[in-house]
């Protein structure tokens, strides 16, 4: 229905007006590498509980403390519909909430989904281009943390690049109950065919 293009530079700018807390501006720096763990990388998006105004913006990097074990960032916007519906109109900028700091075991944000049911599914890997990812569900209330279901779901693997990560969510089931079955996206754009990869 329409589409916004300054989200990036809304996101920079609200940081900087709150003291910097995130670094958005030196992650997002010309020549600076965004998947670091003090970069700038959002790779997830989905609706707050009971909301179609406010969306969650899931990044990847950075972490909070942007250092080994820091936890993952969620920053609400919370008029995505008048956004969503700017198109060139340069007088409309994005509004946020409170951020969420999510304890994901050092962890952050790859891909962010939710059911019917208001259950929220959270694909959480490295920052860097490799290691290990899992899954997490949550009710979407910052005051509740995030819960594991599976002790894992396989490390990407690669040099570099996100050969053979997990990257998005194809299907979530009605209900995240054990035994429910999960569609998962997997990247695999620098795989080199000469390598043999299992996956689970």
């Amino acid at each position: 229905g329409g589409y916004y293009k300054s989200l990036r530079a809304d996101l920079i700018g609200w940081d900087e007006a709150h003291g910097n807390r995130f670094g958005f501006a030196a992650g997002a720096a010309a020549g600076n590498i965004p998947k670091q763990i003090n970069g700038f990388n959002v790779e997830g998006m989905e609706f707050a509980p009971g909301s179609s105004e406010t969306a969650y913006v899931g990044f990847r990097a950075p972490l909070s403390p942007a250092n080994t074990g820091g936890k993952a960032l969620i920053v609400p916007v919370t008029n995505l519909s008048a956004l969503a519906t700017s198109g060139l109109n340069t007088t409309v900028h994005a509004t946020f909430g409170e951020p969420i700091l999510m304890d994901l075991e050092g962890l952050s944000i790859r891909e962010i989904r939710k059911n019917a049911a208001g259950e929220y599914l959270i694909i959480a890997g490295s920052w860097a281009g490799s290691g290990p990812h899992a899954l997490y569900t949550c009710d979407g209330k910052p005051a509740d943390p995030p819960v594991k279901p599976l002790t894992s779901i396989g490390s990407a693997v690669g040099e570099g690049d996100d050969c053979c990560a997990w990257e998005g969510v194809g299907q979530v089931p009605n209900t995240l109950t054990s035994g429910e079955e999960v569609n998962l996206v997997m990247d695999v754009g620098a795989w080199d065919n000469s390598v043999a990869v299992n996956t689970p």
